[in-house]
Order: structure tokens, then sequence, then C-alpha cells
């Protein structure tokens, strides 16, 4: 009887252990799992404002429908404007492998880190409304450590890592978090890796800090400030805290693909957690360009990039930006430029700025990736699509 009892109890443990480590590390169980052969890419849907762009505009879509097949991508969304207006805008490929679901202009994608430069507008209207400063304290942590400091990456505040919970990869959160101060409640009690604004050390999980500061300067929530201040001034309709019929999310291999793990964003609302369009984003670039939501020197000063810590990446690092020369044709032409790239789970996105050519381009994929090369090298196709060559 109790060799029988043990048995039992045995078993249970077992049971229970493997319980626990599938959960702790659920995605990596479960990438194997799940592939299907990518279907056929349904047809690119291009639109031209102006019949003078029309020649521009058939090399941009020959440039998105081979990038999407090249990067094995379900769909593939770009936008592109000169002088603060919609030139072109393309899409190719699928929102929903699994249904067939075309993809379309307002479908909308997760934009990962370029959420940072969301965020920074919004603390930009808080500038010229003199209730903000790159200078102050961030309130409420015990840290001492500044909005600016957290904007660009030098406060020493720690990045994703390891956590109790399930799984046990804090990037790939499946937790609900209510609101900023629960996803600050992450890092609150984390030692700080340098005196801040001594050294660079890019982290989103330090960047949520900046959404702390706009709530208290403005008294509401994060989502509904950036809403009312930035989303509805500028007309992006498409572009929420909120997941609700965005595109489905994927790995992709060279033909097939599979869902990404699902996790919930809301541990990053204000360092990756925005869905948008590439329309929509668009028209966040062209209020870099002009006085319709920041005024000129607080456009400069997001853009402007510290002179303290510019270590690795802090080189060209600013406030919610990246501020540094893009270079097209091989070389041949380098021009200054604003940008943004976001490696969410299952999306991957790209945003950038052109200030001298007074272009803003985004590109967003339904695939997800650990770095942007790749689609890097169609925006550069795009871009060269509509500047004249040296």
């Amino acid at each position: 009887m109790k060799k029988a009892l043990w048995i039992s109890i045995s078993l249970a443990a077992l049971v229970a252990i493997g319980v626990l480590t599938f959960k702790l590390f659920e995605p990596v169980f479960t990438y194997k799992s799940g592939w299907s052969p990518l279907p056929e890419a349904v047809g690119l849907t291009g639109e031209t404002a102006d019949p003078k762009w029309t020649a521009q505009s058939a090399v941009a879509e020959q440039a998105l429908k081979a990038g999407r097949a090249n990067m094995d991508a379900p769909a593939l969304s770009a936008a592109l404007s000169i002088d603060g207006k919609l030139v072109w805008r393309g899409v190719v490929g699928l929102s929903d492998a699994e249904r067939r679901l075309k993809a379309d202009f307002d479908t909308r994608f997760r934009i990962g880190s370029t959420s940072k430069a969301v965020t920074a507008a919004a603390v930009g209207v808080l500038i010229d409304r003199g209730k903000l400063r790159l200078e102050q304290p961030i309130g409420g942590f015990p840290h001492a450590v500044t909005l600016g400091q957290v904007m660009s990456h030098r406060a020493g505040i720690r990045n994703y890592g390891l956590c109790l919970c399930f799984p046990i990869w804090e990037h790939q959160n499946t937790r609900h978090f209510r609101n900023i101060n629960d996803q600050i409640e992450v890092v609150r009690s984390s030692p700080l890796l340098f005196k801040p604004g001594s050294d660079f050390a890019y982290t989103s999980l330090g960047f949520n800090l900046a959404g702390a500061a706009i709530e208290q300067a403005s008294g509401q929530p994060y989502g509904v400030y950036m809403n009312q201040a930035v989303f509805q001034p500028l007309g992006m309709k498409r572009t929420s805290l909120n997941e609700t019929d965005s595109a489905g999310f994927y790995e992709a291999e060279p033909g097939r693909y599979k869902r990404a793990f699902a996790v919930d964003n809301s541990i990053r609302w204000p360092s990756g957690g925005i869905v948008s369009t590439p329309s929509d984003m668009v028209a966040l670039g062209n209020a870099m360009l002009d006085d319709r939501l920041l005024s000129a020197a607080t456009r400069k000063l997001l853009v402007s990039v510290p002179t303290e810590g510019r270590t690795k990446d802090g080189e060209i690092y600013a406030y919610g930006w990246r501020h540094s020369d893009w270079t097209l044709f091989k070389g041949k032409l380098k021009l200054d430029s604003y940008h943004h790239n976001g490696t969410a789970v299952g999306s991957t996105s790209i945003f950038v700025v052109l200030p001298e050519k007074r272009i803003v381009l985004s590109l967003m994929m339904n695939k997800g990736g650990e770095d942007v090369d790749d689609i890097s090298a169609v925006a550069d196709q795009i871009f060269e699509a509509f500047i004249v060559s040296p």
C-alpha cells in the first residue's frame, strides 16, 4: 500500500514538474509545431496620389512584391509621403494566412520599438505646453533618473531578462499589465547598470518611464493622452494600444509559416506596444517636418543626440529617435535621417524621415525577426525610386 502511494506521489510530482517546465519554456517547446506551407501571395494593391509619380510608384511596387517574396512574409505594407502629402502606398500579401484574408491599407501591424518615436511625439506636445522638460526627474521612481536619460537610454535601467513568470522570458510576456505603473514595477527594484548619464544601454523596460512622465504631466492615462494629443490631431485613425482587428502575427521560414507565440504587449505600451498602419505612421513623420504638431525647437530637441554616454548605439540615439545618415545608391548619396525600427513578436517595422528631401517612409510586415536588414533593403529600393540618383 505504501509503495503504491509513493508511486502515485512520484508520478504526480513528475507531471507537475513537466507542466511547470513546459509553461516556463513554452515558446521553445511549441516552436517546431504548427508550421504550414506559405500560401501563394495575393496581388499587390497600389495607390498613387498624382499621375506624375506613376513611374516611381511602379518601381516601388515591384520592390514591395519582391521584398515580400524574399522575406517569406505573409504581408508587406508601405507608405511614402513627400512635402507632407501621401504620395504612394502599397500592400501585398495576407493579413490572415490561415483564412487567406488579403491585407489592405487599413491592416494594422505591431510596430514594436518604433512606438518609442510615437511616444516621443506625445512628450514633445507636453514640452511645448510647458508641462515637461527633459531635465526633470521621473517622479515615483526609486532611482534618480531624468526624462531625457530615460528617453535616450542613458538612465542605466536594464532591458528584458529572465523572470519568475510564464514563460521565463520577459520579452515574451503573457501577463496583462493594467497600467504604466504595473509596467514600471518590473524594473523598480532592479539595480542600475551604471550611473545615469554616463553610458548607453538600450532598454524598452526603461523607456516605459516616459509613459509615466506623460501620465504625471497630463493627468490622464497614457493611452487616453496619446489618442487626444497625437493620434486624433494627426488623423491616425488606425493607431492604438488595442490589437483588436490587427493582422495575424507570424513566424516565417522559406516556404512555410506559423502563428507567432501569443504575447501580451501591455508590458511595453510606450516602448513597443503600439499597433498602426504605414499610412498613419507617415502622418506622424510629416509632423517632424513642420509645425502641425510640435514647434521647430521641440522637433530639433527630440532628434538631438545627447553629448554624454555616446557608447555603442549611443552615438546616434536621441530622444525616442535615432539620428544618423541614411545611405542610398551604394554609398553615393548620404542623407540626414531620423528613424526607428521595431522587431515585435510576429511583426517588424521600419520608419524613416529624410528631412533634406522632406520624404517619410514606413514599412511593416506581419513576420517577426531579430533584425531589420531585409526590410531596410526594401526601404532603400523604394527611396531610390523617388529620389534622383546623384
